[in-house]
């Protein structure tokens, strides 16, 4: 039997969520039915790294602008020297570049939406105005399957596939008393924890309201923020105003060291204002980690308020608040949610997501069309 020739395009290199569930998909796809290309399309802001498959075709290819058109008629030429079978993408602009291959070759193109649909208005109707050159959309969370009909999209012609992890990379064995030495964290702290880009939709500000809130009744409270964003000036100036920036450790990007910091914490928050289907709510559950998110958007697809998490009104603090110190205050309470947690996360593992990816692959591509 030949087997499929699927072709990745990929103009993104960062470390986020999206372009992780990617990596995940590429590299973990079924050799035996699938040759697998990665076309990865770079510009001067935006270089790949050393990228290394043995088992997958990497091809790179770098636009001198960021909008130079000719890289399309150079991807066309790729599909059709190695006589690939379907195209797909994960991010805006991915989408856009594979569409348009497609098109010239007339091959079926999978896109992807990752988010709440682009609140800017070209993007946003440049995205669902060309999705008749899509022959599919897959998106990660049920929420976002609604948003995107609301769109203009056929729910038909939608398949939900959540987010996949490998709980097992996220469970550090660690120490916990060692790593909050390496930390600088007092070793009697209570800790809670946010893991996300620093931008306003993140609303770091209610994490920080919520410290400061905890703190009055549990002065060892101690708080450590992962990851970067401009508008970390803010956010620090904010913790010396509210008077936590003792209680306050910025760690900034993380990646290899996040199982060890997320074993760190006692409590992780997430205070999003909007959220598809966040991965970090699985990474931090994975760790063993009880969670307090927003009830917004994907979110109650991942966790089920006072089962394995606790879900909140976006923005109340104080909710928030209460929440943290009943967890601080209960071991058992915060082991039930914990071990309740990882039974939920094993629906999400890569394997799952992936084989859901393979039963699309075959229904919109037959091999007899070669």
């Amino acid at each position: 039997m030949k087997r499929t020739r699927i072709a990745f395009v990929l103009t993104n290199f960062g470390v986020g969520g999206a372009e992780r569930q990617f990596w995940y998909l590429i590299d973990s796809i079924d050799r035996d039915l699938y040759d697998v290309h990665v076309l990865l399309i770079s510009h001067t802001s935006r270089k790949p790294k050393i990228i290394e498959n043995p088992t997958a075709h990497i091809r790179k290819y770098e636009m001198k602008w960021r909008f130079d058109i000719r890289i399309v008629f150079r991807l066309v030429k790729y599909i059709r020297a190695n006589g690939i079978d379907l195209i797909q993408s994960q991010l805006f602009m991915d989408n856009q570049i594979a569409r348009l291959v497609g098109l010239l070759c007339r091959r079926p193109v999978i896109t992807s939406i990752r988010g709440e649909p682009n609140s800017r208005w070209f993007a946003n109707r440049l995205e669902f105005g060309l999705q008749w050159l899509s022959a599919h959309f897959v998106v990660n969370s049920h929420w976002l399957k609604s948003a995107v009909v609301e769109n203009g999209v056929a729910p038909q012609k939608i398949t939900v596939i959540h987010n996949g992890i490998d709980p097992s990379s996220f469970q550090c064995p660690h120490d916990r008393g060692a790593l909050r030495q390496k930390y600088g964290i007092p070793p009697e702290s209570r800790v809670i924890g946010i893991v996300a880009r620093l931008d306003p939709v993140k609303d770091h500000h209610t994490f920080f309201d919520v410290v400061r809130m905890v703190k009055e009744e549990i002065p060892n409270i101690f708080a450590v923020v992962v990851g970067a964003g401009e508008i970390r000036r803010d956010l620090e100036r904010y913790v010396e105003e509210i008077k936590i920036k003792e209680n306050t450790l910025f760690l900034g990007e993380v990646t290899d060291e996040l199982p060890e910091v997320l074993r760190i914490m006692d409590v992780f928050l997430l205070t999003s204002k909007r959220e598809s289907f966040p991965n970090v709510l699985l990474e931090s559950t994975s760790a063993g980690v009880p969670i307090i998110a927003s009830n917004i958007h994907g979110i109650p697809e991942i966790v089920e308020d006072k089962v394995n998490g606790f879900l909140t009104d976006v923005g109340d603090s104080a909710q928030m608040a209460r929440r943290v110190i009943e967890l601080l205050l209960d071991s058992s309470l915060r082991s039930c949610l914990a071990e309740k947690g990882l039974e939920r996360v094993q629906e999400f593992s890569i394997p799952v997501m992936v084989r859901k990816y393979e039963k699309l692959y075959a229904e919109i591509f037959v091999p007899s069309e070669r």
